[in-house]
């Protein structure tokens, strides 16, 4: 595992993480809208999840080494098949807490996360098409980490400087919440 990926867990006492859980089990059963490139359904800041995403500031600040702000926070709740394809975020995507609530089997859902690329790369990156072979040219030009976590355990990373992906499909239904942070100077919509 490189430096610019780490894997932290438990995230949340056992309290705090039922009571997540609960609210995940909540928001499956409540209105949410769906993708279909993705095969998710989602939820973008979802009331009791902001709160939460507050309350992560000051360690995810301590975890990158740099000062944050909380910008959204994402549930998604991935169906068999689920994808996610080769991309670099949204500048609000700066640094991502990456955590896994449950998933449906024991087969791990691995993420693949690029060595950092530079600001000049990220900008040619974006004007990319990351598909076909232009997306085997960027994975065979950079270093990658492979992770797989548990529920209550999560890989934080630069979205907006690591090319990530999962390499296969979901296998089962898989609920992650990403909880994205801007840096705390950034201006921009946070949304």
């Amino acid at each position: 595992m490189t430096d610019a990926v780490q894997v932290i867990g438990p995230v949340f006492s056992p309290r705090t993480f039922s009571e997540v859980c609960d609210i995940v089990s909540e928001a499956r059963l409540g209105r949410s809208e769906y993708n279909n490139e993705y095969v998710r359904f989602y939820h973008h800041n979802l009331p009791p999840l902001v709160d939460l995403h507050r309350h992560l500031v000051g360690s995810a600040s301590e975890l990158f080494g740099v000062p944050l702000k909380a910008s959204y926070v994402f549930l998604s709740l991935y169906l068999p098949g689920g994808t996610v394809p080769l991309h670099l975020d949204r500048p609000q995507c700066f640094r991502t807490i990456d955590l896994l609530v449950a998933q449906d089997d024991d087969v791990p859902w691995s993420i693949c996360i690029s060595d950092p690329v530079t600001d000049d790369e990220r900008e040619r990156g974006l004007q990319l098409d990351p598909t076909g072979d232009m997306r085997d040219n960027i994975i065979d030009s950079h270093r990658w980490t492979e992770v797989t976590v548990e529920p209550n355990e999560a890989v934080c990373y630069s979205g907006t400087h690591s090319w990530h992906y999962r390499p296969k499909p979901a296998t089962a239904r898989t609920d992650l919440i990403f909880f994205h942070f801007a840096p705390e100077d950034y201006d921009g919509p946070l949304g």
